[in-house]
């Protein structure tokens, strides 16, 4: 057992290598935290974004020695769940689509797949004291629950096809989320520029290019159906006419019953403009009863209130809203979060 040289220890992905690395840190931390976006406890198939994962595997000689080394008896246990131990010479060589002879050179590796000798690699680190396995909601969960870092602003950029309960999950834990996409490296920029405060003309020349034609851009926007849910007609009036001058068809509700309706109707809304102070039906619970149907779990809701409360972003998150903005609404920070949502 080597000496500990630090409490806490940080690897950033589970697969191969971030598994060896947690073996041979948990020599030497009091603690190690492996990383990844994915839950991987029990996965035995290819993961997502791993084309090798669909290929044949040989473990070579070399490779056998230092994962015997690192864990003992895991050979036999791969033999044991039928992967061969074979001569490299009698495998099925090809080159320029003829077949090589086959002869016995003495190399004998284990033949086996990617997603095999991870389970089983996965499984021995899983058993060691000192080391979990987080995926980011965890470590989002984490964050919120310590007072040091819960105002941190977080923004999730991610690749990952988002089912709708992550999708809402992800919102009420993180600040934005910005999606892998054609314009994701502007929307990543805008948003880290947002929360850090960066004065954009102190950016380089080539970042300010890339934020103004973000801005500047209404294409996401053009022919989009809006529903804007308010009591107040001078609000409604209000934002129609800016959103109408940029191209887009709004529909209106002036109580979060008729909204439900309008949307059960119009099943082709692109997002929703929805004040939280209303009569009868607040913001709040129009929310949830939208969220309930399934259709509508990955609709963008932008919340809206008059009255910006501590804890308000907290409360509207949870009540199923994917933005929320203070009145009274800045035009500029409007179109910027209908052309984010949008452009998902």
């Amino acid at each position: 057992m080597r000496a500990r040289v630090g409490d806490r220890a940080i690897v950033l992905g589970g697969s191969m290598a971030g598994l060896l690395a947690a073996r041979v840190l948990s020599e030497a931390y009091a603690e190690v935290m492996v990383i990844d976006r994915d839950q991987l406890h029990g996965v035995t198939g290819p993961r997502r974004g791993t084309p090798q994962g669909y290929h044949a595997h040989a473990l070579l000689a070399r490779g056998q020695q230092v994962l015997e080394e690192l864990f003992p008896g895991l050979t036999g246990e791969l033999e044991a769940a039928d992967m061969p131990m074979i001569d490299m010479g009698m495998m099925h060589w090809y080159l320029d689509g003829e077949r090589l002879a086959s002869a016995r050179t003495g190399l004998v590796v284990v033949s086996t797949t990617r997603p095999t000798l991870e389970f089983h690699v996965r499984r021995r680190v899983e058993g060691l004291a000192n080391v979990r396995f987080m995926t980011g909601f965890d470590i989002l969960e984490r964050m919120r629950d310590m007072p040091s870092v819960r105002e941190l602003p977080v923004v999730v950029f991610t690749g990952k096809e988002l089912s709708p309960d992550e999708d809402a999950r992800l919102h009420t834990l993180a600040r934005s989320v910005v999606v892998k996409g054609v314009e994701s490296p502007e929307r990543l920029l805008d948003e880290t520029a947002l929360f850090l405060h960066r004065v954009v003309a102190d950016l380089p020349q080539e970042k300010q290019k890339m934020l103004d034609r973000l801005h500047r851009s209404d294409e996401a926007l053009v022919g989009k159906k809006v529903l804007v849910v308010d009591d107040d007609m001078r609000n409604i009036f209000a934002l129609s006419s800016v959103l109408e001058r940029r191209g887009m068809a709004v529909l209106t509700a002036g109580t979060g019953r008729e909204a439900i309706s309008m949307l059960e109707s119009t099943p082709d809304v692109a997002i929703v403009l929805m004040d939280i102070m209303m009569p009868e039906m607040d913001g709040y619970a129009t929310m949830q009863v939208i969220r309930q149907n399934p259709s509508f779990r990955r609709l963008p809701i932008v919340a809206l209130t008059a009255k910006a409360m501590k804890g308000d972003r907290e409360k509207c998150l949870e009540a199923g809203a994917s933005e929320y903005l203070a009145k009274p609404v800045n035009t500029e920070q409007l179109l910027s979060a209908l052309r984010m949502w949008l452009h998902r």
